[in-house]
């Protein structure tokens, strides 16, 4: 006999272009048959049977200016400043939960992905930056962070977790499109697979230029539509030897500066026309490396903050096999958000949370570590 079980859930993420600390709150419910216990969790399922979901609220939280200066020295710092760091910030991620939750009463766990400072998973090297006890005990509720590791250890990269969303949330498309500080998509394969990959890097790189010229970000792709195309920028961003490297792929922050942004800067363009070629380097990606490997999808599901870039989904909507779709605001912003506490109530329950044809892991994980108060 089934019956419903509902649970009200915290999902913050911190994502790779800095703009600022996502939290969301969601109610999820599943239906299922409670035959065994599961020892993290007071009521738990025993299978993945989602019935619903909804986005209750949702905010974000610019990162003060000491935190943004730290994240840009964090690969840098020795073990006893990095680990002050991520106290630092976990102290600012339990203040701006503080003042989100209206009240603990209904939450039952709250998941957060924290700020990825390496991701090496070749190296079986994932680290997210937050203090998960000191986060619990702060919130006085569970935490769960951490969640890439256990897929590295199974022989996955532990990237991108989005398709979990994807498959699960956003049911309806036949592919979908991030548009983050990295660039990533996901479909089903032929075979009715599940894949996805890192695709380029994107509003990391955009977002370096745009401050260079006295703008957190480009709003609207303005920048870029002003500025005119380098052709030899171009050639080099088309021959990146990531373009040529096979999925499961997936990229890192410090990659993204080493390996893309300061090759770029050696160009000594003027950013407007980095801006623009790069923008136009997005699209041709999106549609040369998304469209054979979905086929001609009927609709493509974009999120991220690239998706309110009307200059980049302008050049996408030129090629007539892509019909570009947007959902509410809040779901394109908050998207990370609710994954993550998607992922975490998975994890609470006992249930896979990575899928491995994504990851290339030899099975599906529920992965993330548990902290309570």
């Amino acid at each position: 006999m089934s019956d419903r079980k509902s649970y009200r859930v915290i999902g913050i993420m911190s994502g790779s272009s800095l703009d600022g600390l996502d939290i969301a709150e969601i109610e999820f419910t599943f239906t299922s048959n409670p035959i065994t216990s599961n020892p993290i969790a007071s009521n738990p399922v025993t299978s993945n049977s989602l019935e619903s979901w909804k986005l209750i609220q949702a905010q974000m939280f610019p990162f003060p200016s000491n935190i943004l200066n730290l994240f840009t020295q964090a690969t840098t710092l020795p073990i006893l400043s990095f680990s002050r760091f991520e106290n630092q910030l976990t102290e600012f991620i339990g203040e701006c939960c503080k003042s989100f939750i209206h009240s603990t009463k209904y939450i039952e766990v709250v998941g957060c992905h924290g700020h990825t400072i390496w991701h090496l998973p070749d190296e079986h090297i994932t680290i997210q930056a937050c203090n998960g006890q000191m986060l619990s005990t702060r919130l006085s509720l569970p935490v769960i962070c951490h969640f890439r590791m256990k897929d590295v250890s199974y022989g996955g990269v532990g990237t991108p977790m989005a398709p979990l969303a994807d498959r699960d949330l956003f049911a309806g498309y036949r592919a979908y499109l991030n548009l983050g500080g990295i660039a990533n998509i996901s479909y089903k394969d032929h075979q009715q697979s599940w894949k996805a990959f890192d695709l380029i890097p994107c509003n990391q790189v955009l977002n370096h230029f745009a401050q260079i010229l006295g703008q957190v970000y480009d709003e609207n792709g303005k920048f870029a539509k002003e500025g005119t195309l380098s052709q030899d920028l171009l050639v080099f961003l088309d021959n990146h030897p990531y373009l040529k490297s096979t999925s499961p792929k997936s990229l890192d922050n410090t990659q993204v500066y080493q390996d893309w942004i300061q090759p770029i800067e050696k160009f000594y363009l003027p950013p407007k026309d980095v801006l623009h070629t790069y923008t136009h380097f997005i699209a041709s990606q999106i549609q040369a490396s998304f469209l054979p490997a979905t086929g001609v999808p009927k609709k493509v599901l974009i999120s991220g903050g690239g998706g309110h870039n009307k200059y980049l989904i302008s050049l996408l909507n030129e090629d007539e096999h892509l019909i570009i779709e947007s959902t509410d605001a809040d779901l394109i912003n908050y998207k990370e958000a609710i994954l993550i506490g998607y992922a975490a109530i998975l994890r609470y329950l006992g249930l896979p949370n990575f899928i491995h044809s994504v990851t290339g892991a030899i099975s599906d994980v529920s992965g993330g570590d548990v902290f309570h108060p």
